[in-house]
């Protein structure tokens, strides 16, 4: 096969065993080993091609910016009357989609979450029974967020929180089972970023001297947003 004259510009072609030292730090790996760990990999991946002697170039788009180009993330954020179901449920339903480094959709809804909100929530988010009472309950909203978070990879901050009642109502109310790939930006930043010491949004943000003055903190629109630009720094 012959290379097109676009990817000789992109770079030195290396071997396996080449890219088998630098991405697996595993030196002294044969080419016939190297190749037959990398190779199924990068034969699939699009953003590699081979020359004629076999050896591998990284495509156009992996140099055209820093994020990853095929991969979209929804952030997520829910509010809810509590910490766990099926005795606490959401009120509200937030998401933004992020793709090549920026926030290219979102969704929200707010919900009746069929019970009394404790003040105690209510002081926190200013999500009130009154402002949920006509909305809809959340077997009506579930369907419109799963399209939404579809084929995306879901990103939270303490992301199991969301994840599980997310989770939870989509195996209760649809019977559907609800597995993507999921991203954590509190243990992300904990790794990053180990001299934080605090790690809630606010003070997060406030670390990377990120201005999230627009976005309304405990709601579920404007956390979903921090976490997202959040996340883009990252």
């Amino acid at each position: 096969n012959t290379i097109p004259r676009t990817l000789k510009r992109e770079g030195k072609p290396v071997s396996c065993a080449e890219l088998a030292r630098k991405i697996l730090k595993a030196e002294g790996l044969k080419e016939d080993a190297a190749s037959a760990i990398l190779g199924p990999y990068l034969e699939s991946n699009p953003h590699f091609t081979q020359d004629e002697k076999g050896r591998w170039l990284t495509l156009e788009p992996l140099f055209n910016s820093r994020f990853l180009p095929d991969v979209t993330f929804s952030v997520v954020d829910i509010e809810t009357t509590g910490g766990r179901p099926p005795q606490h449920r959401p009120t509200e339903l937030a998401a933004v989609k992020v793709r090549d480094g920026k926030i290219i959709d979102e969704y929200h809804a707010l919900v009746n979450p069929g019970r009394e909100i404790p003040w105690s929530v209510v002081r926190l988010t200013g999500i009130t029974d009154a402002m949920v009472l006509d909305q809809p309950e959340l077997t009506k909203v579930l369907p419109s967020l799963l399209e939404f978070l579809e084929d995306t990879v879901f990103v939270a901050h303490c992301a199991n929180f969301d994840f599980h009642f997310i989770r939870y109502f989509t195996a209760q109310y649809l019977e559907r089972e609800f597995a993507p790939s999921v991203l954590c930006t509190f243990k992300l930043a904990q790794r990053l970023l180990p001299h934080a010491g605090r790690y809630n949004l606010g003070e997060l943000a406030s670390f990377i001297h990120l201005d999230d003055s627009d976005n309304d903190r405990h709601r579920a629109l404007g956390d979903s947003k921090t976490t997202a630009e959040i996340f883009i720094r990252f």
